[in-house]
């Protein structure tokens, strides 16, 4: 069964951030803005932005203008609600192995 986060566009969703070799480093906050497929479509928190309207508006801007903006994916077993939970998640991570099937 698929991991839901039952999160709203714009509220924090914690993240296991994991290096180039798959291997979890640091539990961080970024924006929720969407989940799909096993996926968390994620932003960064841009400047005084607060909600997911702006922010969204403002990746769209840097698209138009740049063809570019800087969007993030987590599979959704990587986040969670609380920043409690990702700790503990953090700490209980077991490396990724490469060919492992995600998510």
């Amino acid at each position: 069964m698929e991991k839901q986060l039952e999160l709203q566009p714009g509220e924090e969703v914690y993240v296991i951030v994991r290096d180039e070799d798959g291997a979890a480093v640091e539990a961080s906050g970024y924006m929720f803005l969407a989940e799909a497929c096993g996926y968390v479509i994620a932003s960064t928190w841009i400047n005084d932005l607060t909600g997911a309207e702006e922010t969204l508006e403002y990746h769209a801007q840097e698209t138009r203008a740049e063809l570019d903006t800087d969007l993030t994916v987590f599979p959704a077993k990587d986040c969670f609600v609380d920043y409690e939970s990702a700790c503990t998640a953090l700490a209980a991570c077991e490396p990724f192995t490469e060919g492992e099937d995600e998510p």
